[in-house]
């Protein structure tokens, strides 16, 4: 079977067991391994591993390649004993498609129209589910953001969480962004290629006064070539300002370096998402029907989407503020402020 190397990515030493000579081994394998993100490369390994453990588990010899009676063992392996999601048993397929392709045997045979039909019918279950469970997120509203900045004023935090936590929120409402564009998924290590640095985010001066934010968001989930995409936030002149908070943050910073991620608690330490949802936790569960999943950080990007829809408008209008697939994305790429300027504004009137 493939092997990979210590972050879960092509290892020349495999290569040159297929009969490549050393300099040959490591370039193919350097050129493979910028064919896929670091990310897709350790799950392809995680597959790989899950693969192992139902062999063990389950007492089947799965050996690659894998026929369909094998493939259909995985995944009920996968969905019954492993609990996982549609989407997390795709991921796991597609890990296994690739050690399919670095052995040499054609990966057709993967997803066979039987395997597709299955999937399907566990996502159309998942979905089913979804709709009928009581315990769905609920989106951060204007009344929730003050909520949140009021309880924020009397917790315990320190002056700088309390405007770090508040600076976060109020771009994650305004931009509609997914948490971990902006920021860190762990405290201490971070890729200058897909992290948010502080270079990253401009104040840009507009005419009459006001002033705009340019987060540079780097390999967004909707833009499947590799490209960043820039983000405007508008001066709103409300409590929920983010030129405002973004202003008195930067003012509380400790060091101005560039080439660290934007968003750090006083120790240096990135500041999480895991971290923002368990402050939003412990601020909330005291003042709202407060669940167990109800709010977390992606309830801000279904916020901002929520309070316009309430507004009157358009699902095209929506997608476009959240950067949702759609026809009309090509056309927010090219035209961003002519919806994000007037949801400013709209905001502003709220």
């Amino acid at each position: 079977m493939a092997k990979y190397g210590k972050k879960g990515m092509l290892d020349p030493l495999d290569l040159r067991r297929q009969g490549l000579d050393k300099r040959t081994a490591k370039n193919i394998a350097d050129m493979g391994n910028f064919g896929l993100s670091k990310s897709t490369w350790s799950n392809y390994s995680t597959a790989r591993k899950m693969l192992e453990k139902c062999k063990r588990e389950t007492g089947r010899e799965m050996e690659i390649p894998l026929g369909q009676g094998d493939t259909l063992a995985f995944i009920d392996w996968l969905d019954r004993e492993r609990k996982v999601k549609h989407g997390t048993i795709c991921s796991y397929l597609a890990g296994i498609r690739q050690i399919h392709i670095l052995e040499g045997y054609s990966s057709t045979k993967i997803r066979t129209e039987l395997v597709n039909l299955v999937l399907a019918g566990k996502q159309n279950k998942e979905t089913l589910e979804k709709k009928t469970r009581k315990e769905d997120r609920l989106p951060v509203t204007l009344v929730v953001m003050k909520l949140i900045k009021a309880t924020l004023r009397e917790s315990k935090l320190s002056n700088y969480e309390k405007i770090l936590t508040w600076t976060v929120c109020c771009l994650c409402f305004n931009g509609a962004f997914r948490i971990h564009e902006i920021l860190c998924k762990e405290k201490w290590k971070y890729d200058k290629r897909f992290t948010l640095l502080g270079k990253d985010i401009k104040l840009v001066e507009e005419k009459k006064g006001k002033s705009m934010i340019i987060v540079n968001v780097k390999w967004p989930k909707e833009e499947k070539k590799g490209k960043d995409v820039e983000v405007e936030l508008y001066e709103t002149g409300t409590d929920i300002c983010p030129v405002r908070a973004l202003r008195k943050f930067w003012k509380q910073r400790k060091t101005e370096n560039e080439e660290l991620p934007a968003f750090r608690m006083e120790d240096g330490m990135a500041f999480t998402g895991q971290m923002l949802n368990a402050t939003l936790k412990s601020l909330l569960k005291d003042h709202l029907d407060y669940n167990e999943g109800k709010f977390s950080s992606h309830s801000f990007r279904i916020g901002i989407t929520s309070t316009m829809g309430q507004k009157g408008w358009s699902e095209e209008q929506l997608k476009e503020i959240g950067r949702w697939s759609s026809r009309a994305y090509e056309f927010y790429l090219k035209l961003p402020r002519t919806t994000r300027r007037p949801a400013a504004k709209g905001i502003g009137n709220l």
